[in-house]
């Protein structure tokens, strides 16, 4: 009886192994959009700078998430949950930040 129960479990791990994603090739875009970044920076128009900067680093971010931390090969409830979390986590900021930003103006007076 365990040897089925661990035959069963061993066919199964490799049948989910993905293998590993071309690291070298991931951390030159990576670089690629770093140094796309530092030019949009040079930008004169600081708004319109400052949006494609974080905008990058929302795709770097992605990626990172993605390759180096597997997430791409995990049960899609597990990404469900990590933006949820995500998106509680930036609610619960913009729903704070109006009070400690006036708290803090009202101490500076």
């Amino acid at each position: 009886m365990g040897q089925t129960t661990t035959h069963h479990t061993q066919n199964k791990v490799e049948k989910d192994y993905h293998g590993h994603p071309n690291y070298i090739k991931i951390w030159g875009v990576l670089v690629g959009i770093l140094v796309l970044s530092l030019a949009v920076g040079e930008l004169g128009h600081k708004v319109l700078s400052v949006t494609l900067i974080f905008g990058l680093a929302l795709v770097k971010a992605i990626m990172v998430i993605g390759n180096f931390m597997h997430l791409k090969w995990e049960p899609k409830l597990l990404t469900w949950v990590m933006i949820f979390a995500v998106a509680a986590l930036g609610i619960f900021y913009f729903g704070v930040a109006p009070d400690v930003v006036y708290v803090e103006m009202k101490i500076a007076k």
